[in-house]
């Protein structure tokens, strides 16, 4: 007698897979009622109706809500957190990102308006009652605006880290281009057809390029392998010492003619006779 296979247990459904394609139209939809609310707050606080006795004053205390209140804070934050902390990352993350940071910048500035608004209005009385009401009434709105920035910090640092790239940094250090576009490695010790640097031996026939170091060599000794004296701490040879740079020319020795030796037992020592009676070499003689 023979079982049937049990059937394979069906895959279980996610929510998400059905309302993440709906992302972005959410998202826009939040912004988009955020902002009508806000262009129609700016409007009534601006533009008054035919008749309003409250003034300026009394308009920015009523319409400092509607910067502030609930919607123009969460609306905004709802719009941005499920576009870009829900994997995968929406498309259209960074343009509602960029949207929300400006609401929140509009309802910031409108916000601080209304609350020194209000409160010169409030106490403008100057009764014990209208500063204490002006005082309250200025610390909720204080409370209302320190949420919106917090609101509004979150944000931009999801804008900064996602949509900002860094500056390169150049490193400091040998091989960067240094003064006149030329790399410091160029002038390096130790590069090749680099000029002598410390502890190494001049080449025969050449002299150190000015502002370059010279071989460190006690003074009086020739350098090693060469015979020559050690130059001044000037970097040039002492007087006297001849050179042997490609600039210079080689100096000869002319052969010296040795003195003449006098013959054995010759009382001059050498030196030719001088002829006697006063007579003068190549004279007139006369005979006496």
């Amino acid at each position: 007698m023979t079982t049937q296979p049990e059937n394979p247990a069906t895959e279980e459904k996610r929510a998400s897979e059905f309302t993440k394609p709906l992302r972005d139209l959410l998202a826009f939809v939040l912004l988009g009622a955020n902002a009508v609310l806000l262009f129609f707050a700016v409007v009534d606080l601006l533009i008054p109706y035919d008749f309003d006795p409250h003034g300026f004053t009394g308009r920015a205390d009523v319409q400092f809500g509607s910067f502030t209140g609930l919607v123009p804070v969460v609306f905004p934050l709802v719009a941005v957190m499920i576009t870009t902390h829900v994997t995968p990352a929406s498309a259209r993350a960074r343009l509602i990102t960029l949207g929300a940071l400006i609401e929140y910048a509009v309802s910031a500035l409108f916000g601080v308006l209304c609350m020194f608004a209000a409160f010169v209005g409030t106490v403008e009385s100057g009764t014990f009652s209208s500063v204490r009401a002006g005082f309250e009434n200025f610390l909720r709105q204080l409370v209302q605006l320190a949420v919106l920035a917090a609101a509004g910090y979150v944000v931009a640092r999801v804008w900064k880290g996602m949509y900002t790239a860094p500056r390169p940094v150049a490193p400091q250090g040998y091989g960067q281009p240094g003064a006149y576009g030329q790399p410091y490695a160029a002038t390096g010790y130790g590069q090749p057809g680099a000029p002598t640097g410390y502890g190494q031996p001049l080449a025969p026939g050449a002299y150190p390029a000015p502002g370059h170091a010279v071989p460190t060599q006690a003074y009086g000794q020739p350098y090693p392998g060469y015979g020559h004296p050690a130059p001044s701490p000037s970097g040039f040879p002492p007087p006297g010492t001849p050179s042997s740079g490609p600039l210079h020319a080689e100096t000869t020795s002319l052969p010296t003619v040795p003195p003449a030796q006098a013959a054995p037992g010759s009382p001059t020592g050498g030196r030719p006779e001088q002829p006697s009676g006063g007579e003068q070499p190549g004279g007139d003689q006369r005979p006496i």
